[in-house]
């Protein structure tokens, strides 16, 4: 083989090498299109305030979560033990404390939930309308806030 054709071929190598290296570089200082998530450390992904229109909150008031590892029901009258979704009953000014504290006393529940991404609530309890409220992690918030209500059923019409 004469020299020069071995000199080609190791210019070849040389720009492929150089050419692959540059590539390599720029997508480098491209970066991610999208900026990296907010570190939140152990912040809930969604607080939930749950009242009555017609306050105090029932004593049957049930409140469920499905969620991509499962299904999660919280109740006020049993309430058990949590994994993702961790309520506390507010109680109605100038009721006794925690401890003294009726069912009938609850004003709200403040609920905390750890899902991990998009979960779907549903808070019910008998004669009210049932909720059930989407709920979607919003960008660059650590956690996400939802109020809702529950509404006493209306009694049907007689025609």
């Amino acid at each position: 083989m004469p020299p020069y054709e071995n000199t080609l071929q190791h210019g070849d190598m040389v720009r492929r090498g150089l050419l692959g290296s540059l590539l390599a570089l720029a997508l480098a200082r491209c970066g991610p299109s999208r900026p990296p998530p907010i570190e939140c450390g152990d912040e809930p992904d969604f607080l939930v305030t749950i009242g009555a229109e017609a306050a105090p909150l029932p004593s049957d008031v049930s409140v469920t979560v499905d969620y991509g590892g499962g299904r999660e029901t919280y109740t006020l009258a049993d309430p058990s033990s949590p994994q993702v979704l961790f309520c506390e009953a507010q109680l109605a000014s100038g009721a006794a404390g925690a401890a003294g504290a009726t069912d009938d006393s609850v004003a709200h529940l403040v609920c905390r939930l750890w899902t991990e991404g998009p979960a779907l609530l549903e808070v019910s309890a008998a004669d009210y309308e049932p909720i059930n409220q989407e709920l979607r992690l919003e960008p660059d918030v650590c956690t996400t806030t939802f109020t809702v209500e529950l509404v006493p059923e209306m009694p049907p019409q007689d025609d």
